[in-house]
Protein backbone atom coordinates (compact mmCIF):
# COMPACT_ATOMS: atom_id res chain seq x y z
CA UNK A 1 0.00 0.00 0.00
CA UNK A 2 0.71 3.62 -0.84
CA UNK A 3 1.24 6.19 2.63
CA UNK A 4 -0.44 9.16 2.36
CA UNK A 5 1.81 10.87 4.53
CA UNK A 6 4.52 10.25 1.51
CA UNK A 7 2.20 12.78 -0.62
CA UNK A 8 2.04 15.42 2.00
CA UNK A 9 5.70 15.08 2.72
CA UNK A 10 6.53 15.97 -1.29
CA UNK A 11 3.61 18.49 -0.99
CA UNK A 12 5.70 20.37 1.42
CA UNK A 13 8.96 20.18 -0.91
CA UNK A 14 11.14 17.93 1.18
CA UNK A 15 12.90 14.81 0.83
CA UNK A 16 13.02 16.03 -3.18
CA UNK A 17 16.17 14.80 -3.29
CA UNK A 18 18.76 16.86 -6.07
CA UNK A 19 21.78 14.59 -6.21
CA UNK A 20 21.58 10.62 -6.82
CA UNK A 21 22.60 8.20 -3.58
CA UNK A 22 26.33 7.24 -3.69
CA UNK A 23 24.97 3.50 -4.08
CA UNK A 24 23.09 4.18 -6.79
CA UNK A 25 25.98 5.86 -8.76
CA UNK A 26 28.18 3.03 -7.95
CA UNK A 27 25.37 0.57 -9.32
CA UNK A 28 24.75 2.86 -12.71
CA UNK A 29 28.48 2.19 -13.44
CA UNK A 30 28.42 -1.31 -13.12
CA UNK A 31 25.41 -2.06 -15.32
CA UNK A 32 26.84 0.38 -17.83
CA UNK A 33 30.00 -1.78 -17.67
CA UNK A 34 28.27 -4.40 -19.44
CA UNK A 35 25.35 -2.47 -21.18
CA UNK A 36 25.31 0.49 -23.82
CA UNK A 37 21.76 0.35 -24.07
CA UNK A 38 18.76 -0.81 -21.92
CA UNK A 39 15.34 -0.14 -20.22
CA UNK A 40 15.51 0.92 -16.75
CA UNK A 41 12.11 0.98 -13.84
CA UNK A 42 13.47 3.43 -11.01
CA UNK A 43 10.42 2.27 -8.25
CA UNK A 44 9.53 5.28 -5.79
CA UNK A 45 11.26 7.73 -8.36
CA UNK A 46 10.63 10.69 -5.68
CA UNK A 47 12.03 13.74 -7.17
CA UNK A 48 13.12 11.91 -10.32
CA UNK A 49 17.03 12.19 -9.59
CA UNK A 50 18.07 8.97 -10.21
CA UNK A 51 15.86 8.65 -13.27
CA UNK A 52 17.98 11.26 -14.73
CA UNK A 53 20.81 9.64 -13.61
CA UNK A 54 20.76 6.62 -15.55
CA UNK A 55 18.66 8.33 -18.36
CA UNK A 56 22.46 10.92 -19.01
CA UNK A 57 24.30 7.90 -20.04
CA UNK A 58 21.62 7.13 -22.96
CA UNK A 59 19.39 4.41 -20.86
CA UNK A 60 15.54 4.48 -21.43
CA UNK A 61 13.92 4.74 -17.86
CA UNK A 62 9.88 4.55 -16.73
CA UNK A 63 10.08 6.20 -13.16
CA UNK A 64 6.55 6.17 -11.44
CA UNK A 65 5.61 7.27 -7.40
CA UNK A 66 2.27 7.14 -5.28
CA UNK A 67 2.79 10.93 -4.84
CA UNK A 68 1.17 12.84 -7.45
CA UNK A 69 3.27 16.04 -5.85
CA UNK A 70 6.38 13.80 -6.77
CA UNK A 71 5.72 13.24 -10.56
CA UNK A 72 4.47 16.13 -10.92
CA UNK A 73 8.05 17.83 -9.33
CA UNK A 74 10.25 15.61 -11.71
CA UNK A 75 7.95 15.72 -14.77
CA UNK A 76 8.60 20.03 -14.55
CA UNK A 77 12.25 19.49 -13.30
CA UNK A 78 13.28 16.95 -16.19
CA UNK A 79 10.80 17.70 -18.84
CA UNK A 80 13.73 18.48 -21.11
CA UNK A 81 14.96 14.48 -21.18
CA UNK A 82 12.70 11.97 -23.64
CA UNK A 83 14.02 9.13 -22.20
CA UNK A 84 12.15 9.28 -19.09
CA UNK A 85 8.83 8.38 -18.74
CA UNK A 86 7.43 9.50 -15.39
CA UNK A 87 4.26 7.94 -13.98
CA UNK A 88 1.51 7.91 -10.80
CA UNK A 89 1.42 4.71 -9.93
CA UNK A 90 2.29 2.48 -6.88
CA UNK A 91 3.66 -0.79 -6.78
CA UNK A 92 -0.39 -2.27 -6.00
CA UNK A 93 -1.23 -0.57 -9.59
CA UNK A 94 1.87 -1.45 -11.24
CA UNK A 95 0.99 -1.65 -14.66
CA UNK A 96 3.68 -2.22 -18.10
CA UNK A 97 4.27 -3.53 -21.54
CA UNK A 98 7.90 -3.09 -21.52
CA UNK A 99 10.55 -5.39 -20.43
CA UNK A 100 13.23 -4.28 -18.33
CA UNK A 101 16.69 -5.06 -17.61
CA UNK A 102 16.89 -3.02 -14.46
CA UNK A 103 14.66 -2.58 -11.41
CA UNK A 104 15.92 0.01 -9.17
CA UNK A 105 13.97 0.28 -5.86
CA UNK A 106 15.76 2.28 -3.23
CA UNK A 107 13.45 1.48 0.16
CA UNK A 108 10.20 2.22 -1.75
CA UNK A 109 9.02 -1.22 -0.97
CA UNK A 110 10.20 -0.29 2.83
CA UNK A 111 7.27 2.02 2.49
CA UNK A 112 4.51 -0.78 1.33
CA UNK A 113 4.38 -3.85 3.79
CA UNK A 114 5.51 -7.29 3.15
CA UNK A 115 2.17 -8.58 1.58
CA UNK A 116 2.80 -5.44 -0.77
CA UNK A 117 6.50 -6.19 -1.65
CA UNK A 118 6.05 -10.45 -2.22
CA UNK A 119 3.23 -9.27 -5.04
CA UNK A 120 4.92 -6.61 -6.25
CA UNK A 121 8.30 -8.80 -7.12
CA UNK A 122 6.12 -11.80 -7.88
CA UNK A 123 4.05 -9.89 -10.78
CA UNK A 124 7.04 -7.79 -12.10
CA UNK A 125 8.23 -10.90 -13.23
CA UNK A 126 7.01 -11.04 -16.87
CA UNK A 127 8.30 -7.51 -17.29
CA UNK A 128 11.57 -8.62 -17.38
CA UNK A 129 14.00 -9.53 -19.56
CA UNK A 130 16.18 -12.92 -19.10
CA UNK A 131 19.16 -11.71 -16.63
CA UNK A 132 17.67 -8.60 -15.77
CA UNK A 133 19.14 -7.08 -12.24
CA UNK A 134 17.17 -6.21 -9.49
CA UNK A 135 18.51 -3.75 -7.18
CA UNK A 136 16.60 -3.66 -3.65
CA UNK A 137 17.45 -1.64 -0.37
CA UNK A 138 15.07 -2.45 2.68
CA UNK A 139 14.98 -1.72 6.49
CA UNK A 140 16.25 -4.34 8.91
CA UNK A 141 14.57 -5.90 11.48
CA UNK A 142 16.58 -4.60 13.80
CA UNK A 143 16.29 -1.26 12.80
CA UNK A 144 16.06 1.11 15.97
CA UNK A 145 13.23 3.07 14.57
CA UNK A 146 10.76 -0.20 14.66
CA UNK A 147 11.00 0.39 18.65
CA UNK A 148 8.63 3.54 17.97
CA UNK A 149 5.95 1.70 16.17
CA UNK A 150 2.74 1.97 18.11
CA UNK A 151 0.95 -0.67 15.56
CA UNK A 152 1.99 -3.69 13.90
CA UNK A 153 -0.01 -5.08 10.98
CA UNK A 154 0.36 -8.46 11.07
CA UNK A 155 -1.49 -9.44 7.71
CA UNK A 156 0.20 -7.06 5.46
CA UNK A 157 3.66 -6.95 7.43
CA UNK A 158 4.42 -3.62 8.09
CA UNK A 159 4.45 -0.93 11.92
CA UNK A 160 2.78 2.96 11.86
CA UNK A 161 2.28 5.59 14.11
CA UNK A 162 5.59 6.32 15.43
CA UNK A 163 6.33 8.20 18.41
CA UNK A 164 9.56 9.05 17.68
CA UNK A 165 13.10 7.51 15.28
CA UNK A 166 13.37 8.49 11.86
CA UNK A 167 9.95 7.16 10.63
CA UNK A 168 8.12 9.42 12.75
CA UNK A 169 5.76 10.72 10.14
CA UNK A 170 6.45 8.89 7.44
CA UNK A 171 3.16 6.08 7.59
CA UNK A 172 3.37 2.68 7.18
CA UNK A 173 7.25 1.14 7.43
CA UNK A 174 8.64 -2.65 6.64
CA UNK A 175 11.45 -3.71 8.64
CA UNK A 176 12.75 -7.11 7.07
CA UNK A 177 14.38 -10.13 8.49
CA UNK A 178 16.67 -12.17 6.22
CA UNK A 179 13.55 -14.79 5.47
CA UNK A 180 10.82 -11.98 4.75
CA UNK A 181 14.31 -11.08 1.77
CA UNK A 182 15.06 -14.57 0.51
CA UNK A 183 10.86 -14.85 0.76
CA UNK A 184 10.27 -11.73 -1.53
CA UNK A 185 12.95 -12.95 -4.33
CA UNK A 186 11.91 -16.74 -4.79
CA UNK A 187 12.28 -17.65 -7.99
CA UNK A 188 15.22 -15.34 -8.39
CA UNK A 189 18.91 -15.55 -8.06
CA UNK A 190 20.33 -13.74 -5.44
CA UNK A 191 24.04 -12.35 -6.22
CA UNK A 192 24.10 -10.19 -3.43
CA UNK A 193 22.68 -9.83 -0.17
CA UNK A 194 24.77 -7.43 2.32
CA UNK A 195 23.16 -6.28 5.58
CA UNK A 196 24.48 -2.59 6.14
CA UNK A 197 25.13 -1.55 9.84
CA UNK A 198 24.84 1.98 10.39
CA UNK A 199 25.38 2.76 14.25
CA UNK A 200 25.01 6.11 16.11
CA UNK A 201 27.50 5.55 18.54
CA UNK A 202 26.31 8.68 20.31
CA UNK A 203 22.62 7.22 20.56
CA UNK A 204 23.25 3.81 20.51
CA UNK A 205 20.55 4.31 16.98
CA UNK A 206 20.89 1.41 14.49
CA UNK A 207 19.81 2.09 10.99
CA UNK A 208 20.38 -0.98 9.68
CA UNK A 209 18.92 -1.82 6.25
CA UNK A 210 19.46 -4.54 3.52
CA UNK A 211 21.20 -4.02 0.00
CA UNK A 212 20.32 -6.74 -2.20
CA UNK A 213 21.19 -7.57 -6.05
CA UNK A 214 19.28 -10.26 -7.53
CA UNK A 215 18.82 -11.99 -10.90
CA UNK A 216 15.76 -13.06 -13.03
CA UNK A 217 16.28 -16.72 -13.46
Amino acid sequence: MFAAEWESIYQKGEQLNAYPYTEVVSLLHRFKSHNTTGNILDVGCGSGVHAELFAKFGFNVDAFDGSRAAIDFAKKKYQEIEEINFFEMTTDSFMSDTKYDLVLDRLCTSQTGLLSTKNFYKNIKVNLNTGATIFWKGFCYDNSGKEFAQFFDKNNGYWDDFTDGEFKGLGCTTFFTISDVESIFDGYELKDIKEISDKNYKTKYLANHWQVEAVIK
